[in-house]
């Protein structure tokens, strides 16, 4: 069933092209569970953007504005590291969202290695195991890793330019907002 609901929201996503709508994820009002659409749509009023109505736009708003936001936050960490990386690594449930790892290698131009799914109880085995010298540091768990879980690579498409573009119109979504909470 859940394969199925994730290849249904994938279906409607990919309907509609990249969009000039977007959220701030990070925003406080997306916290508490309920009525979520409403949320998303008065964000949109909000902050001057056409209001999404299908479920497909809703979708693709929401999938597009966590992959600008992790655009946002990948480009603040390469600032105050000073450092580049080409991969993005997406664990845990986010890796099995086919469209959104897509969504992410294309806005940022990175190749995405998504997986594994199952992060949280592989790390805890792998620190246990750590503790019990069976591995001596982090590299030989990483090693240890690749050969149990399932992980895919994603990579940027030809529509980079026009995520670009996208990203330019999510920083002033976020420089709106922010300004409107501050009156």
């Amino acid at each position: 069933l859940f394969e199925q609901i994730i290849e249904g929201i994938t279906q409607a996503t990919k309907r509609y092209p990249i969009s000039s709508i977007g959220i701030d994820t990070d925003d406080e009002r997306f916290v508490a569970p309920g009525q979520m659409v409403a949320r998303i749509q008065k964000f949109a009023s909000q902050t001057n953007q056409v209001l999404p109505k299908t479920d497909g736009e809703i979708i693709r708003c929401v999938y597009e504005s966590l992959a600008m936001k992790y655009k946002y936050t990948f480009l603040e960490i390469i600032d105050a590291l000073q450092e580049e990386f080409d991969t993005i690594n997406i664990l845990g449930g986010g890796a099995q969202a086919t469209i959104l790892c897509q969504m992410v290698a294309d806005a940022t131009n990175l190749r995405v290695c998504a997986g594994p799914v199952e992060a949280t109880a592989i790390g805890n085995i792998a620190v246990q195991l750590q503790a019990q010298g069976i591995f001596k540091d982090v590299t030989e768990i990483r090693e240890w890793v690749k050969t149990i879980a399932d992980v895919d690579y994603y990579y940027p498409t030809e529509e980079n330019a026009q995520w670009e573009r996208q990203f330019s119109n999510y920083q002033k979504i976020l420089k709106i907002n922010q300004e409107t909470k501050e009156q």
